[in-house]
């Protein structure tokens, strides 16, 4: 079986999203596919660019270069305020008039101008975002109508709850992907059942679930279980996650935690530790860089993080506490989950999939954005050094694996070949 993987994000460029179609790739190739990866040259503006992966054997990775107007003036020193600027503007018009100036689109034509056009394969897989992925698919099926193609959602494209925009360009945006989409695609993949649900509403086609997972052995996770740490004394709560002004807010545990030394005195210090762009943002925003108990780390490679998640005493996971982002459940949490360390959730509320999940799992509480709920709970664990909440589930959380997953999504694909 050939399959075509084509995915923005590949090694090197540091981000969550990564994994994903890597697990594919690694463990489809293992049992006997022919798998074909299709990326992009990586930019500037896709920093951090430090993700160290192995190489997969028997499998081919092709990196299409393509020019890009944010990456030379970035590269400009004396242009770099340009840079800025364009950005700004591109933000604001993508959000509120729904233009999309993704310097990344470039990528899709010249894909299309690329001796892979020509190329046919079994199974092509495109995972989105970014949009160029399904877009060049859907090319692709067009031109090779007997090859089985799989669109996958880490994330909503025109139902997204991120975006603000007028109803109209909503409308243009859920018209283009009913047409290019889900009017072609074979199969539709998403990571949770809310968006299953969700899209299916909207485009009345049936939607398969796979969720995102953590990619570490069966010996590994019991040992991070196994070793998991009880704080005596003075602890640490870390935040290794991206935030969203708005919808991924750290300010409800800030506010508790101002309470909580205002009030009291000789219970252990508690410290708020941000890393990667979270601790860029923290170290810019006025309201948060005044409390001496918020240390902002900077960034760090995939290897520190992991480690940093094992060795803290609770993770914080931040997500909206709006309807729209009751499905949302980001791959950093399946990273927290087999840690082995207590996970705090803030936003999210106890009707999400977020909270769900942690319930099953044994390795967390949503704790919303209820000040006083969250004050409680720091009083709590300050007294106990751990909480009572915390009873990983073991065959439960050995589900979620990367490779279980791939295994299933292998099978089915496999399932709808024959």
């Amino acid at each position: 079986m050939n399959i075509l993987i084509i995915t923005y994000d590949w090694i090197p460029k540091n981000s969550i999203a990564v994994h994903r179609p890597y697990s594919w790739a690694k463990y489809w190739s293992r049992w006997g596919a022919n798998v074909t990866v299709l990326t992009a040259v990586k930019k500037s503006f896709d920093a951090p660019l430090d993700l160290n992966l192995p190489d997969i054997e028997n499998t081919k990775v092709i990196e299409v270069q393509y020019s890009s107007f944010g990456s030379l003036v970035k590269k400009d020193p004396k242009k770099i305020k340009y840079f800025f600027f364009m950005r700004s503007v591109k933000a604001i018009l993508y959000k509120y008039l729904g233009i999309d100036l993704d310097p990344r689109r470039k990528w899709v034509s010249e894909v299309i101008n690329s001796e892979i056009y020509g190329s046919k394969y079994d199974v092509i897989i495109s995972t989105y975002p970014i949009k160029g992925s399904h877009l060049i698919a859907s090319r692709l099926k067009k031109k090779h109508p007997d090859s089985f193609w799989i669109a996958d959602y880490r994330d909503f494209w025109s139902l997204s709850h991120i975006i603000s925009k007028p109803k109209i360009f909503k409308y243009f945006d859920r018209f283009l992907e009913n047409k290019l989409v889900w009017e072609r695609a074979d199969l539709i993949t998403v990571v949770s059942q809310t968006m299953a649900l969700q899209m299916k509403r909207y485009f009345n086609k049936r939607v398969h679930v796979f969720s995102n997972g953590y990619d570490i052995d069966t010996f590994e996770l019991m040992k991070n279980i196994q070793n998991s740490r009880r704080c005596n004394s003075n602890f640490v709560i870390a935040y290794t996650g991206m935030i969203y002004p708005g919808r991924r807010d750290p300010m409800p545990l800030v506010n508790a935690l101002v309470k909580y030394y205002s009030i009291n005195k000789g219970l252990p210090k508690i410290e708020l530790h941000f890393y990667g762009q979270s601790s860029d943002y923290i170290m810019h925003n006025e309201r948060l860089a005044i409390y001496d108990f918020i240390h902002c780390k900077g960034h760090v490679s995939r290897e520190v993080a992991l480690e940093i998640q094992k060795k803290s005493d609770y993770l914080l996971l931040l997500e909206s506490n709006k309807e729209d982002a009751i499905g949302v459940i980001t791959g950093k949490v399946f990273e927290y989950i087999s840690s082995g360390t207590p996970i705090l959730s803030l936003g999210s509320s106890s009707l999400s999939e977020i909270a769900m999940l942690l319930k099953d799992t044994g390795t967390g509480i949503c704790l919303g954005i209820d000040e006083d709920c969250i004050y409680n709970e720091l009083i709590r664990f300050s007294k106990i050094g751990r909480p009572s909440w915390y009873n990983p589930k073991f065959e439960i959380i050995s589900s979620y694996s990367r490779e279980s997953i791939s295994k299933d999504y292998f099978n089915l694909i496999v399932q709808k070949l024959k």
